[in-house]
């Protein structure tokens, strides 16, 4: 008995949040104070909870609070220089003077015992960035990143350092799952993307807090998908003005998260699977990319649910209410489709097969990126002419293969075959990056 694993190059999302605060006066509902449009720091924690949730219920509850703690820190005039996977800090007189002193307020209040922290992020002026894997014992002017480059010495960086690793707000003071509903304050909207493909869903929720008995001074929000306080923050808000809400007032904040999905338009790969290819080729040449929009969807309730979201990580074998996450396999040619559009590749005559089992892989922390396996039994997609394969949504009645129900497709170049004397197994890959700025 033979197993052919195959990693594709994977499903891709990038994360970005934006956030809007108001003042509202309780009584009448009019908005008094506005403060436009801001984006948002997506934290470490919150990168490791898509792995846990769907992206439609992140941001099922928004936090307010009172910390002052900067979410960043600039390096001033100081620079950095970089050798494979080793930073070393040159500082300035105005600048950053070491990687390990401790950040206080000015009323000696600690925010972090070191400015650079493992989990942090630095990005450099030409806008490429490296995480913090370690901070080395050298007068505290050295670190290692997960990236290895060269800095040339012509073209020394400053920087700035994002504390990704804050696990959540400074003060936390309340959290609310109160929105205020209907069309333009809870939802999503699907736009285009870089390749002009509507790729790129906005989910929305618009929530208000409890009237207030006395006057505050809120200085930062957040945003989390569950209630309990002081746990699982996804993004983090330092608000650059504060905004203070009066007796008989209310906080209302209108949070977006943006999602893009890749690949968005169709994109070769060359995967790897013992046994194949069977062929004239040596490799296992084929062509990948998302055909339906299957991703979670908030609806103007402010209500998240899944979907049929197979593009999101979360997406297990199971979702309740909604069938389940499989794969298929058939001889059907036809060539992949433009973005949401798809062609049925479930008819008879393509032989159609549904795998039998579908796993996901244990979660590594900070590694955003979760695997998924799908496995044919000896007596599932026997067949010598196997041509495409796609992950999709099925029920008892429904196949992953038919019109709009995958939400990725591969076609392979040639025929590939498998026996009875073999099982099957393809590990779809996920992953995701977020937007710092």
């Amino acid at each position: 008995m033979n197993e052919n694993n195959s990693i594709n190059s994977g499903i891709n999302s990038n994360l970005c949040g934006f956030y809007k605060v108001q003042s509202v006066d309780s009584r009448t509902g009019e908005v008094v104070l506005d403060y436009g449009w801001n984006k948002n720091l997506i934290l470490n924690s919150g990168m490791d909870l898509v792995a846990l949730n769907y992206y439609s219920t992140l941001t099922n509850y928004c936090i307010a609070g009172t910390g002052s703690r900067m979410n960043f820190i600039t390096g001033g005039l100081s620079i950095i220089t970089q050798s494979g996977n080793f930073i070393n800090l040159l500082p300035a007189p105005t600048g950053l003077q070491n990687f390990s002193s401790s950040i206080t307020s000015s009323t000696n209040v600690l925010y972090y015992s070191s400015s650079l922290q493992v989990g942090d992020v630095i990005v450099y002026t030409n806008n490429s960035q490296s995480n913090v894997t370690a901070i080395d014992m050298n007068a505290g002017l050295t670190a290692s990143v997960d990236t290895s480059y060269t800095i040339p010495s012509a073209s020394l960086q400053k920087f700035i350092i994002w504390k990704t690793s804050q696990t959540g707000l400074h003060l936390e003071k309340k959290r609310t799952a109160t929105y205020l509903v209907g069309v333009g304050n809870c939802g999503y909207t699907d736009s285009t993307g870089s390749n002009s493909k509507p790729n790129v869903r906005t989910f929305r929720r618009t929530y208000d807090f409890p009237s207030e008995a006395a006057t505050i001074l809120y200085t930062e929000i957040g945003t989390s998908p569950v209630v309990t306080a002081n746990t699982s923050v996804f993004s983090r808000i330092l608000l650059p003005i504060p905004i203070t809400i009066s007796s008989s007032f209310q906080l209302r904040v209108i949070y977006d998260l943006q999602v893009t999905y890749t690949p968005d338009i169709p994109r070769y790969i060359t995967a790897s699977i013992s046994g194949w290819p069977v062929g004239p080729s040596t490799n296992t040449y084929a062509t990948e990319s998302i055909q339906a929009f299957l991703a979670s969807a908030i609806n103007t309730s402010g209500v998240g649910d899944a979907g049929g979201g197979v593009l999101e990580p979360f997406a297990t074998s199971d979702p309740p209410g909604t069938g389940y996450t499989k794969m298929f396999v058939c001889s059907n040619t036809g060539s992949l489709s433009d973005f949401n559009t798809t062609i049925d590749r479930s008819l008879v005559a393509s032989s159609a097969s549904t795998s039998d089992t579908n796993v996901v892989l244990s979660y590594i922390t900070k590694s955003y990126t979760l695997y998924k396996v799908d496995t044919f039994g000896l007596n599932i997609a026997n067949q010598t002419n196997i041509r495409s394969m796609g992950l999709g949504l099925t029920s008892f009645t429904d196949s992953p293969a038919q019109i709009g129900r995958y939400a990725l497709g591969v076609l392979f170049n040639q025929s590939q075959s498998k026996a009875n004397t073999q099982t099957l197994s393809f590990t779809w890959k996920f992953s995701w990056s977020r937007t710092l700025s």
